[in-house]
């Protein structure tokens, strides 16, 4: 939302003046679908063992999966990124370690509430997209937190 609309004072029995809502772009539309029925004749059915069945479906549902997160990637240019500078740190592109994931977590947290996107990240959550580098150091620094005692 651009703009954070205001209580007004009100006075029984009197007119009020509606206030403008003006939404940004900043939300993903997923205006196509995808659906994967599959046929499974009844003599096929009796046929096949319950485990095969969900064999299926469990491939359907990681294919529409693939999907959908693919459809989500898409929309990209309508996400809110995140640079080094906007969380606290230099210009430039975040530089990813060890030592530093909880200071980009922090900082990233930090802006959404400072941008008055806590209740919506509460609502949907949040998610930062890693290279495969990067979540090689995620779980380096959640190793080492890790207390086996």
């Amino acid at each position: 939302m651009s703009t954070i609309p205001s209580l007004q004072s009100h006075t029984r029995g009197t007119a009020y003046t509606h206030q403008t809502l003006v939404i940004t772009t900043d939300n993903i539309t997923i205006d196509q679908s995808a659906n994967l029925p599959m046929f499974v004749d009844r003599a096929d059915e009796a046929q096949t063992p319950y485990s095969k069945q969900m064999e299926m479906a469990d491939l359907q549902g990681t294919l529409i999966n693939e999907a959908y997160e693919s459809y989500m990637l898409a929309a990209h240019a309508s996400f809110t990124n995140f640079t080094n500078a906007s969380i606290g740190g230099g210009a430039g592109t975040i530089t990813v370690s060890a030592s530093n994931i909880d200071d980009i977590i922090r900082g990233i947290k930090r802006e959404i509430g400072e941008a008055n996107g806590q209740a919506l990240m509460d609502r949907n959550g949040a998610f930062i997209v890693w290279r495969y580098a990067d979540m090689e150091l995620l779980e380096q620094f959640c190793q080492a937190r890790i207390s086996l005692a």
